[in-house]
């Protein structure tokens, strides 16, 4: 394990990240606010933290080798995370760093839990910021990476190795031969789509700002709102529904929008990961839209509908807005939300927590067992689409499901044995470890995590961090194997 080569490119991800934050200084200049001079400082305090580090290592040996890449991966987000805390606190959103870092990484990793209790008080260079570093973080900060800065001696395989240890999905993403392609299409999809989304919600009359930091939320399946209300705030039909199909378009395979555009709508079709997510979110959504007419007093069939698709919808893309305060809903409906936000979103999305295409291959593994069970001498492939799915992808898939289970139970303990009740402490270890958001009772839709104790807080972080990680690319580092190897 080379050290310089780490912190070379460590080096170069924060004189980007540096780049990337006079972003939210422009919108501050725009709108004359006070924040101006800590979003300043932040972008050349980062800048020059990198360049010094890839100064100093300038002249380092070779490509990046694997061991390398997951050090680059876990450690440029645990840096930009630390990094991007610099503008909530040279601006004062936070007194506390732990609670700056917090919500960066939060932003960062997509969560969209908050420890920010006065919203609209903030400035919006702080604002844009926050929404903004969960689009960054969306489709992936090392993506980003790899797609805008020139990686001549980094090599092809290097790149490859750092895009699949940032989203190590069960099935490959790459939908271009050259994987800085495949990055730079990605973002190219990504970021057309969310254009798209700011003039629609423009045209459904959300003012230009509200409109460009929710739309970054939503594609980003982040969460972060300029509003204290969340999506609630804006009281309107329109742009609910706007932002539930916008939720769902996020929380698909954004290879399946390359393909589309290839023309390739067979296939998009065929996908067996996509029928089974759209399936539970319109199932799950009927189902909630039915107990909430029954027993929650809804006026309308259609009402009902629009707050339980908007939920279910937020919740198991892992995107955490809110139109209602579910923690008031009928346990039914609480349940489904619960259940929705474990399962989650689309392999190759923005979204996290176990993935539709996880689910879908430990359900047919275990119907393989039963099978063998009666038949042992059979061999039964698992297929998905009409193609037989390796038996390393069901490992995978299967030994990603108990770990999940493992650390989700383990977090759960520890936030109990700190004082947190049983509700809060299930919910908030699922929406952080998932990178959903709000969870039930204390950090439900209407409240957040700023009364959790900082112990708790840091376990959310770590939850938040291992989650959208896919856990393989944290937790690989914690094998005393892995640093004796070359």
């Amino acid at each position: 394990m080379r050290a310089n080569v780490v912190v070379h490119y460590l080096g170069l991800l924060l004189i980007l990240l540096g780049g990337l934050m006079l972003v939210p200084l422009v919108v501050s200049v725009i709108d004359q606010e006070v924040d101006q001079p800590a979003l300043l400082a932040s972008a050349l305090v980062t800048a020059l933290a990198g360049a010094t580090m890839w100064f100093w290592t300038r002249k380092q040996p070779g490509p990046m080798v694997r061991g390398e890449s997951f050090l680059v991966v876990a450690l440029g987000w645990m840096l930009a995370s630390a990094f991007g805390a610099l503008p909530y606190m040279l601006a004062g959103t936070f007194t506390s760093y732990i609670d700056a870092y917090f919500e960066t990484m939060s932003g960062f990793t997509t969560t969209g839990s908050s420890v920010l209790v006065d919203i609209e008080a903030q400035p919006h260079g702080i604002l844009f910021w926050r929404d903004f570093s969960q689009w960054l973080g969306g489709m992936g900060i090392i993506a980003l990476f790899i797609a805008l800065v020139p990686l001549t001696r980094i090599g092809a395989a290097g790149a490859s190795a750092l895009f699949e240890d940032e989203a190590p999905a069960p099935q490959a993403d790459r939908v271009t031969p050259k994987i800085r392609d495949t990055a730079k299409a990605l973002w190219a999809i990504y970021t057309v789509i969310t254009l798209v989304q700011i003039v629609l919600l423009l045209l459904a009359g959300m003012p230009l700002f509200d409109s460009i930091t929710n739309a970054l939320g939503t594609m980003a399946t982040g969460g972060y709102s300029p509003r204290n209300a969340s999506i609630a705030h804006y009281r309107n039909p329109t742009v609910d529904w706007i932002i539930t199909a916008f939720m769902v378009i996020a929380g698909a395979n954004f290879g399946l929008y390359y393909m589309m555009w290839r023309g390739k709508f067979r296939r998009v079709l065929a996908d067996t990961e996509l029928r089974a997510y759209l399936a539970i979110l319109a199932g799950c959504s009927l189902a909630v839209a039915v107990d909430l007419m029954a027993n929650a007093g809804y006026s309308s069939f259609g009402e009902a509908l629009r707050f339980a698709a908007f939920q279910v919808v937020s919740q198991q893309t892992t995107t955490g807005f809110a139109t209602a305060d579910f923690d008031r809903w009928p346990w039914f409906s609480k349940a489904i939300i619960l259940l929705v936000m474990f399962i989650g979103a689309s392999s190759g999305s923005t979204g996290g927590a176990l993935k539709v295409v996880r689910l879908v291959i430990v359900t047919k593994y275990a119907h393989r067992q039963m099978y063998n069970a009666f038949h042992p001498r059979v061999v039964l492939p698992i297929k998905m689409g009409g193609r037989v799915v390796g038996e390393g992808i069901v490992r995978e898939s299967v030994a990603f499901f108990i770990l999940y289970q493992s650390i989700f139970l383990f977090s759960v303990l520890a936030v109990i044995a700190l004082g947190l009740d049983f509700i809060t402490a299930l919910s908030g270890v699922a929406a952080t470890l998932g990178n959903v958001g709000p969870g039930l009772a204390k950090v439900g839709p209407t409240l957040n995590y700023s009364t959790m104790p900082d112990l708790v807080k840091i376990i959310f972080i770590f939850d938040m961090f291992v989650g959208r990680l896919e856990l393989w690319t944290v937790l690989i580092l914690f094998r005393p194997a892995f640093w004796r190897e070359p």
